[in-house]
């Protein structure tokens, strides 16, 4: 699972174009990130920025790395100081088979941000993968309440994989047929 990827699952416009290529870039930008280039991750957050103004998602997602990446910079504090930047550490520790420190930081993030769709589903996929099937599912039960189409997404996310026959998954699931 990458960030990018699990930015939000919401969102319909997802088939444009223009989307699949902000995405596209956006995966490029992330792995500058954490490959410890900041300054080129700044100068390919900023691009993007210019490049795809309508994308407003994606947008919002350059100005936290924007941030925390002249934060590094400066010297300051590593310390994330927002929900957004919370849930970005969170799925980079998930990416990295870390779930424990990813739980710990998105649920720092839900404390900040409690109605995050995004938070929910990637707390959610956490869980699964934790094979913690009831905690997976409150989870995912908060995401799908927020947004209904989360339920779509979940069907193809292979985090989920070894939950999918837990009672609760299972119904939620059901009801999208």
């Amino acid at each position: 699972m990458k960030v990018s990827k699990r930015q939000s699952p919401a969102g319909r416009h997802r088939d444009s174009n223009p989307f699949r290529e902000a995405a596209r870039q956006m995966d490029e930008a992330v792995t500058l990130f954490y490959g410890k280039n900041k300054k080129k991750a700044t100068e390919a957050f900023q691009a993007i920025m210019e490049r795809f103004p309508e994308e407003k998602m994606i947008a919002d997602r350059c100005r936290t790395y924007i941030r925390i990446c002249e934060r590094l910079a400066a010297g300051g504090p590593q310390q994330a100081a927002t929900a957004e930047e919370l849930y970005v550490r969170g799925s980079w520790h998930m990416n990295n088979g870390e779930l424990d420190q990813a739980i710990t930081d998105l649920q720092a993030s839900m404390k900040l941000d409690p109605k995050s769709e995004h938070v929910h589903y990637t707390m959610a996929a956490a869980y699964a993968r934790k094979g913690d099937a009831e905690a997976a599912a409150r989870h995912l039960g908060q995401a799908i309440q927020i947004n209904p189409d989360n339920r779509e997404f979940v069907l193809n996310d292979a985090d989920f994989i070894d939950v999918f026959n837990y009672p609760a998954i299972e119904a939620m699931l059901e009801s999208s047929s």
